[in-house]
């Protein structure tokens, strides 16, 4: 994956991200609170991605 599609995908899922916190403040211990989780470890499992490719070209 680019990294431009990258930072696109994470723009999105926190954009997705921020309609899902807003529902699970209104739904409290919904399927909101999971998918909420879900998208948080979305965005994070892309940045660790990037940030070991980045490292790995260093070497």
């Amino acid at each position: 994956m680019k990294t431009s599609n990258s930072l696109l995908v994470i723009v999105l899922l926190a954009a997705i991200g921020s309609v899902i916190f807003m529902m699970s403040w209104v739904y409290p211990m919904s399927i909101y609170t999971y998918l909420l989780a879900l998208d948080v470890l979305g965005i994070l499992w892309i940045a660790v991605y990037e940030l070991r490719k980045k490292y790995r070209k260093k070497k």
